[in-house]
């Protein structure tokens, strides 16, 4: 059905209710004629139009400059009499981990009814952050050579939250959480992040209770991110959340 529509009936005799349904996004429209006599006639236009355009934009530039340089150490061969000298170094590795999370909208367009605009977006998100050390884990200290960041953003009335995850020097991670409790504290896991990966990253987002993200959005202190692993099963690194 079109988002237009006629309808025209001809009434013989009492009263007839007449509904013309529209499309999901509408109303229900209905057409009541009653005191009519015999061999009455009546003519009924009914017309629904609506449009709804929203429209979202959104600019994020990110440049990365990474300069890495590693050397063996101070290697020489000094104070010979004579024949080849061979000195034989070590491999030098060096890791570079880099981690960018730009600008997200969300569009949200609710059921429209007929003569009314329910229609909606927001791109309102609360950014947090904290730095993960193996040191704020309690009650059992983490890796003591552990370390890594967070950035989470939160979107209460979406219902969304983002995350963007790494951490460094780790044995491979086999969870990751926010849980709710102040610095000094263990508390309960409030929501389960993505599991960082072999190389420690993890990204995404995730759907949680609306309440619970206005909590963590007014009161990022009483919640930590921490990641877990197998030698660390009560977390290898642990961040308090700040704005």
């Amino acid at each position: 059905m079109n988002f237009k529509q006629k309808i025209t009936t001809g009434l013989a005799t009492g009263a007839v209710l007449l509904s013309a349904i529209a499309p999901a996004a509408f109303a229900a429209t209905s057409v009541h004629i009653s005191g009519n006599g015999a061999f009455s006639q009546n003519r009924v236009n009914v017309s629904q139009s609506h449009s709804l355009s929203a429209s979202q934009s959104n600019n994020a530039n990110i440049s990365n400059s990474v300069n890495v340089s590693s050397n063996t150490g101070g290697n020489n061969a000094s104070f010979n009499t004579g024949g080849s000298v061979a000195v034989v170094s070590g491999d030098a590795n060096t890791h570079v981990g880099i981690s960018n999370i730009a600008n997200a909208n969300i569009l949200s367009l609710g059921g429209v009814g007929h003569g009314g605009n329910g229609g909606g977006m927001s791109n309102n998100w609360n950014k947090l952050h904290t730095f993960m050390t193996g040191g704020q884990e309690v009650p059992t200290p983490g890796d003591p050579d552990g370390f890594g960041t967070a950035k989470v953003k939160v979107h209460p009335a979406a219902g969304k939250l983002c995350v963007s995850l790494w951490v460094k020097n780790i044995e491979p991670a086999t969870a990751a959480h926010i849980h709710e409790a102040p610095v000094g504290v263990a508390g309960p896991v409030v929501v389960a992040l993505p599991t960082p990966n072999a190389q420690g990253f993890a990204s995404g987002c995730v759907d949680v209770a609306s309440s619970e993200l206005t909590e963590i959005k007014n009161n990022p202190s009483d919640y930590y991110v921490n990641v877990h692993n197998a030698p660390y099963p009560g977390g290898a690194v642990r961040g308090q959340l700040s704005n």
